[in-house]
């Protein structure tokens, strides 16, 4: 890829580009927001379980065995995933 394909690819996406209408900016601000709060929810659950850890001085578990229950929750979510797409798509 030359710096001639790349100007050019460029101009092709600036041409394309539009100022969204207030109703799209909002819903795309609300789909970030959403998701920022998911992520942060999510790494605070994380962050409280290990601080829980770190202070009930829990046993350190066998690896092959936190593997094995981490395959399990994902497999879990998995099926959960796939049966809420196959109920509910539209």
């Amino acid at each position: 890829m030359g710096l001639m394909s790349f100007i050019r690819d460029a101009v092709r996406v600036l041409r394309l580009v539009r100022k969204p209408d207030k109703g799209e900016f909002i819903l795309t601000l609300r789909v970030v927001t959403a998701g920022m709060a998911l992520l942060g929810a999510i790494g605070f659950v994380f962050q409280l379980i290990g601080s829980t850890f770190q202070l009930a001085r829990v046993a350190v578990f066998p690896r092959n065995l936190v593997l094995v229950v981490l395959l399990v929750l994902l497999v879990i979510i998995m099926g959960l995933a796939a049966y809420a797409y196959r109920r509910y798509r539209v």
